[in-house]
């Protein structure tokens, strides 16, 4: 699905623009604008959704996030214990 998201610091940091969600400005008229450009643009719309799952899978995946927690711990504690 695509995403709109305020360009604000935090969110705007995780979508770039038209390519794995859709940035707008806080105001009312900037928001329907956003919405406006997913609901009526289909091709860029499915690009964006394709995207975006794409950087979650790669960036926030159960691989990628245990081993990332793995090594955090294979650091306090050494790699005593610890088998992959």
């Amino acid at each position: 699905m695509a995403v709109l998201g305020t360009n604000v610091k935090g969110i705007r940091d995780l979508i770039e623009d038209g390519v794995n969600g859709i940035l707008c400005n806080t105001d009312a008229e900037s928001i329907r604008k956003g919405l406006a450009r997913i609901l009526t643009d289909r091709e860029l719309s499915e690009k964006i959704s394709k995207n975006a799952r794409m950087d979650i899978v790669q960036n926030n995946g159960f691989e990628k996030i245990f081993s990332e927690e793995k090594s955090v711990l294979e650091r306090l504690v050494g790699n005593t214990g610890l088998k992959k």
